[in-house]
């Protein structure tokens, strides 16, 4: 079971568009988590990506990006329902954040008992059942 997920801005760290700045600790840990098979991503990761890149506020290929994680041996955990009622939840534990795809994430790494580093402030400031890393410089 990987151990680390990884939020949609940490995973865009290398495009030059990207919002946040990831520490060069934060990339070591991403890296070395890629490497020993315990790095994981969202499905829902996919479609934030590639609905940036049709607004043109990046220049990632969401495709292109899925195969390389697959290379990179980064585990993708797909949606289910389960998740969907957990992210549904979280308003009422006390999780600031209404992005439904943000809501999504965190429940994944909840229910899969994954770290989730990210760059995001209302992930970083929740306070609920979820070690979070952030990957800020």
């Amino acid at each position: 079971m990987p151990a680390l997920l990884l939020d949609t801005n940490v995973v865009l760290r290398s495009d030059r568009n990207r919002e946040h700045e990831v520490s060069r600790a934060a990339t070591r840990l991403v890296d070395a988590a890629a490497a020993s098979g315990e790095a994981a991503l969202s499905s829902i990761t996919f479609l934030e990506i590639a609905a940036l890149a049709e607004k043109g506020k990046i220049g990632v290929d969401a495709e292109e990006l899925y195969r390389h994680v697959i290379q990179d041996g980064i585990r993708v955990i797909p949606l289910d329902a389960h998740m969907a009622l957990r992210a549904g939840r979280l308003a009422s534990e006390g999780y600031a954040g209404r992005d439904p795809a943000d809501r999504m994430i965190v429940a994944t790494a909840i229910l899969s008992g994954c770290d989730l580093i990210t760059t995001d402030r209302e992930m970083i400031a929740w306070d609920g059942p979820l070690r979070v890393i952030d990957a800020r410089a």
